[in-house]
């Protein structure tokens, strides 16, 4: 499986450099086991093998900094997706000093927990909704659009949001279209390198580019007819 590592690459949320409550996390399919990307702050490093899907099942592992304990203080993680089908919870809390509340439920999509400094490994499992990317026009018209999902939230005694974790989520459709867009670059780059009519790479990049503009606007079927 191919990979890329690159410094400093935050998917969806905030430079590495700020203060972060999360300091680091990582996403495996839930079925496959296999990684899917991997972000720490700290170390300000990035690996993404795949992109999130939605309709599929992940595992999402956070390394929670909580750097100082706040008397009487709950903070409080909600994760927004909905139940997976192969697990029969929400979360597993892998470092077991972390002061759950009383009424602490591994089955349902919100935990709450005492402020007590110290780092904490957390996973939540769950499924992204198969029609987040669609946006139905109706007359069997459906738009395909990539979209940048919170996943987890971390949030204060004030309801405040402290951190989260948002991720960028598509489609087969919009993945099947990007396949052929690359493809199509691809040549048009060997042609322009080559010795092919200028009038045909000029024809191509100008098709390329209708492309693009049709994704964008959601509508990739035919984004992918056109490549």
């Amino acid at each position: 499986m191919s990979f890329v590592v690159l410094a400093s690459l935050a998917v969806g949320v905030e430079a590495a450099d700020e203060e972060r409550w999360i300091v680091s996390y990582r996403v495996a399919d839930l079925t496959s086991k296999q990684l899917v990307l991997e972000m720490d702050f700290e170390d300000e490093s990035f690996i993404q093998n795949t992109q999130i899907f939605a309709g599929e099942e992940y595992n999402i592992t956070i390394v929670l900094d909580i750097g100082l304990t706040a008397a009487y203080a709950e903070l409080e993680l909600q994760v927004d997706l909905l139940h997976a089908d192969t697990i029969d919870r929400f979360w597993e809390i892998h470092t077991t000093e972390l002061d759950l509340t009383e009424d602490y439920n591994p089955n349902t999509p919100t935990i709450t927990f005492h402020q007590v400094k110290g780092k904490y490994a957390i996973s939540v499992y769950g499924k992204v909704p198969s029609d987040l990317t669609l946006t139905d026009l109706g007359q069997r018209l459906v738009l395909h659009k990539p979209v940048n999902h919170m996943f987890i939230t971390l949030r204060g005694p004030d309801r405040s949001v402290l951190d989260e974790i948002t991720l960028n989520v598509i489609d087969s459709e919009i993945d099947s279209y990007k396949l052929y867009l690359d493809r199509r670059k691809d040549d048009l780059q060997g042609f322009s390198q080559s010795s092919v009519d200028p009038e045909f790479t000029g024809l191509l990049s100008s098709l390329i580019a209708l492309a693009e503009q049709q994704a964008e606007a959601g509508f990739v079927g035919t984004a992918q007819e056109m490549l």
